[in-house]
């Protein structure tokens, strides 16, 4: 099996210096003016290395350091960037051997072109006109890809310089973790949601069972102010492993922040989906627009609710035409998750294409107690604060917060309140 990947940076540039490196000596011991006699032995050492039948950038320095140190004594030259290659794809050992070559002389036998090669770790510049065979690919990698977008060659615009990756090589998508990690995580942090998270786990366990690729279908969390739904969704997306951002939608009354502005204007910005996908090189992020009832309804600059139609339908999510890239992108592996406070001021066209949830607050102790611990982990990660350094709360201090339990919010503030105290005060009585 080939540990070979075609998307890492790193396999490439090794697998094709590996390729352009044995052609390049097998020529040049075929040249009848090379300065030094050519050893059967040579031949076949060089002849042996097949970067073809190699699996990974680890053999592969192997591989070349077996070659170097047979070229060492009568081909210093090629023994020398043998080595080279063989100390740049991790054969530490090479160094040594780099290093005794290098005292030989084996760099004065070097010409300009290989002298480039051997400082830069460029192979690919000896043999300009080559062919390399495509890389054999582990095609028993569980994580499938696609490809985001596809501008035309000849756009050279410096602006769009920072996507290159999204059109050059295929991006990346988030597999489906461990469910029931999963679950026992989102029970143990948010007990009052349940319900939800159980519907929401049981869509995804189906694509586990299909192409393992973590898209939820849109969804709308709706309910009274205060009671977890950003955090929830924020939590939802880190418990699936996939990076989300959070987009707050109340009063924006265009869609420029979300769909971006199209290149030639002075004030050209990409779209939150595109500028997600790049940062993170992932395909399926989770993108949450928060208080989704509160935006403005003009369409003077693009209606923010009209615009998300598009990105939601699957058939033109697909296709999806980008005015800051002006070309077509695929973002239908993009999960949406929506909160509001009143869903019937979400219009119905928009509306129809959400799965709704209708959210509670905490009504038992229990939640409340899971209010407060993630309430304290939060505080504790925002200040960088070990977990021996956290001080403990007691039951005085749980019944003391329970006085504030009439929202999640409230509670929320009243811990950081309290810890922040105890941390100033680590003597002191708080009741």
């Amino acid at each position: 099996m080939s540990d070979w990947d075609p998307y890492n940076e790193i396999d490439r540039r090794t697998y094709e210096n590996a390729y352009v490196l044995r052609v390049y000596t097998l020529r040049k011991f075929g040249r009848c003016f090379y300065p030094c006699p050519i050893s059967e032995a040579a031949v076949e050492a060089v002849e042996k290395f097949n970067v073809l039948e190699l699996g990974s950038v680890v053999e592969a320095g192997r591989a070349a350091g077996l070659v170097a140190e047979t070229l060492a004594n009568d081909h210093p030259d090629l023994a020398l960037m043998w080595a080279k290659f063989a100390l740049d794809a991790g054969d530490i050992s090479c160094l040594r051997e780099v290093t005794k070559i290098a005292r030989k002389g084996g760099v004065e036998f070097l010409n300009i072109g290989e002298v480039d090669a051997f400082m830069t770790g460029n192979f690919k510049c000896l043999i300009r006109d080559i062919e390399i065979p495509p890389m054999p690919a582990n095609e028993e990698d569980p994580t499938p890809r696609i490809t985001v977008a596809a501008v035309p060659d000849d756009d050279d615009d410096y602006d769009i310089r920072r996507f290159a990756d999204l059109w050059k090589y295929p991006t990346p998508l988030s597999v489906v973790p461990d469910l029931y990690k999963v679950a026992s995580h989102l029970d143990e942090t948010f007990p009052w949601f349940r319900s939800t998270t159980d519907s929401i786990l049981n869509d995804l366990a189906s694509r586990a069972w299909g192409n393992g690729i973590v898209k939820l279908p849109p969804i709308l969390l709706f309910g009274p102010p205060g009671i977890g739904k950003s955090l929830y969704a924020t939590e939802l997306a880190d418990a699936f492993g996939v990076p989300s951002v959070l987009f707050p939608a109340a009063g924006k009354c265009d869609d420029r922040g979300l769909i971006g502005s199209a290149r030639g204007w002075g004030s050209a910005t990409p779209g939150l989906v595109l500028e997600t996908i790049n940062t993170y090189k992932v395909a399926n992020p989770v993108l949450i627009v928060d208080e989704l009832d509160k935006a403005g309804g003009s369409d003077h600059n693009g209606g923010m609710h009209r615009s998300l139609l598009q990105l939601l339908e699957p058939s033109t999510a697909c296709r999806y035409y980008d005015d800051y890239l002006k070309a077509s992108c695929d973002f239908s592996y993009v999960s949406w998750v929506f909160t509001c406070n009143e869903y019937k001021l979400i219009p119905t066209p928009l509306l129809s294409r959400l799965r709704v949830f209708h959210l509670q607050g905490p009504k038992k102790e229990s939640d409340y107690r899971a209010i407060i611990r993630l309430a304290a982990e939060k505080f504790a990660k925002r200040r960088g604060i070990t977990a021996e350094s956290m001080p403990q709360l007691s039951e005085p201090d749980f019944d003391l917060l329970f006085r504030y339990a009439k929202s999640p919010r409230l509670l929320a503030r009243a811990t950081e309140t309290m810890l922040s105290t105890m941390i100033a005060k680590p003597a002191g009585k708080l009741h």
